[in-house]
């Protein structure tokens, strides 16, 4: 009965710490999910999964290791707001796929990025055909955020307004 027990025990214990952690760091991990939040997601995921299944490891040595885990991740992140360096270095930095107009094919290799990629990217965002795009970035978090050329923008509630006055003024 002990041997059953005690796995199930260490189990909701690790359960409640995630929970905890999740809270405390979750919005700061889920929001922008960068190269430092995607690999301490994946640590205590890892963590997580060793406290609660794996008996033959001892479960205080883990939890210690796991606490000195999410001291890291929050000192890191506290000291990359202060410092920009810091934060370039832990976040990474978007890159220019399309620059006025044109695709960018140096950032697209150093970005590992292919053309099919991209053309699924600008669809998702509603976008057919590349010659409508001033601007896009391809995000840290792999989103693609697109700037359209001033032809292509839909038509705002004031601009419709301002034409209105113009004909009717």
């Amino acid at each position: 009965m002990e041997e059953l027990l005690h796995p199930m025990l260490r189990t909701v214990i690790s359960y409640i710490i995630l929970l905890f952690v999740t809270y405390l760091f979750g919005k700061r991990m889920n929001s922008q999910l960068n190269y430092h939040s995607f690999a301490v997601a994946i640590t205590i995921g890892s963590f997580i999964a060793n406290m609660g299944f794996d008996t033959n490891l001892k479960f205080w040595p883990l939890l210690t290791s796991f606490f000195i885990l999410t001291l890291v991740f929050y000192l890191s992140s506290y000291l990359s707001y202060q410092n920009k360096f810091l934060y370039k270095y832990l976040s990474g930095q978007p890159t220019a796929i399309i620059e006025k107009g044109k695709i960018n094919e140096v950032n697209m290799k150093k970005a590992k990025y292919c053309m099919y990629d991209l053309q699924q990217q600008l669809r998702e965002n509603g976008v057919f055909k590349i010659e409508e795009i001033e601007t896009a970035y391809l995000e840290v978090s792999g989103k693609l955020s697109i700037q359209l050329k001033e032809q292509y923008k839909p038509a705002t509630k004031q601009y419709i307004d301002q034409l209105n006055y113009e004909t009717t003024g």
